[in-house]
């Protein structure tokens, strides 16, 4: 059983500092799980210059050449292939994820692919986000009825019909990103689950995949937060903050890892009044500006805004 990350990335940046987050998530949670590492020549070589620790931290790295030059380009070029590049079947994950659950009875699955609901909703309307949509008509692509899956969780069986979707994927996710130059690939995800022939899904419930910034109530409960998280935003969660940590060159701490696994809620933990305002953010459909600003840590800003804001009413 193992897990699959794929990583473009430079070398001691956020990106290769998530994947080690997640990972040290997978090895808490699925014991007996490898986790293995797809990456592009050039970060592989980025990675071994820089002394990268991700390198130590994986069971097994492999490097595949990419005729793309642009970093964005190279990832999504092997993350639509992923499954003509890695023997067996196998989980891909996204860098910014958090397994909180032995996940070991999904190689129980004889489906060829299992995929999780976008944006954490059980309504397909509400799966498919603008951007998407605006790429799915101009390709002239439609989606399955039943869900719009997200790229960030993909459950992969070793089957003929699994091959096929990914070949299916790859290309025409390449002539999406020609035709329409975004590197965008989940409609070209959703377009080939739609397309190949035979192939047997299972969609997975939305606990295996709590995109909690899209749906704000998929966090309780949930086997694998989704952070979506990225270097510009501020540090709103333990994830980011944690990963930050790793940037700056402190280590993999596992007691840590395991104590934001064991928490009820994703968001930033200094001190345990910052509870309340996670609990009260639970019930929200998005963050206030507020809310935002005190789960950055800046709670006397918040405050004061919160303030600011009672007297103008």
């Amino acid at each position: 059983m193992k897990v699959v990350y794929v990583l473009t990335s430079k070398g001691k940046d956020f990106f290769s500092a998530m994947t080690r987050l997640s990972a040290a998530s997978v090895r808490c949670s699925c014991k007996n799980f490898e986790v293995w590492l797809v990456c592009d020549s050039v970060t592989h070589k980025a990675l071994i210059e820089t002394g990268d620790q991700l390198l130590n931290e994986v069971d097994q790295t492999i490097a595949v050449d990419s005729v793309y030059e642009e970093a964005v380009l190279r990832n999504r070029d092997l993350k639509t292939r992923l499954r003509l590049l890695v023997e067996g079947n196998f989980l891909f994950l996204d860098s910014d994820m958090l397994i909180r659950s032995d996940l070991t009875g999904l190689f129980d699955l004889n489906e060829d692919l299992a995929v999780t609901p976008n944006h954490s909703f059980l309504d397909p309307k509400l799966q498919i986000g603008d951007q998407d949509k605006n790429d799915l008509d101009q390709m002239g692509w439609s989606p399955r009825n039943d869900v719009y899956a997200n790229g960030g969780f993909l459950w992969y069986n070793e089957t003929p019909a699994a091959s096929d979707f990914a070949e299916a994927w790859h290309r025409n996710w390449t002539q999406s990103s020609q035709k329409l130059g975004r590197y965008r690939d989940q409609p070209s995800l959703n377009h080939s689950l739609n397309s190949v022939p035979k192939l047997e899904l299972k969609i997975l419930p939305l606990e295996f995949n709590a995109q909690f910034r899209a749906n704000m109530r998929s966090i309780h409960g949930a086997k694998v937060w989704h952070y979506y998280a990225a270097e510009r935003i501020g540090a709103t969660t333990g994830f980011e903050a944690l990963t930050l940590g790793l940037m700056q060159g402190a280590p993999i701490c596992m007691d840590e890892v395991q104590t934001m696994i064991d928490r009820p809620h994703p968001w930033r933990r200094d001190y345990w009044w910052d509870d309340w305002i996670a609990g009260s953010v639970q019930k929200k459909s998005e963050l206030s500006v507020s809310d935002r600003i005190w789960l950055e840590g800046r709670r006397l800003e918040s405050i004061k805004y919160r303030i600011r804001n009672l007297l103008k009413k």
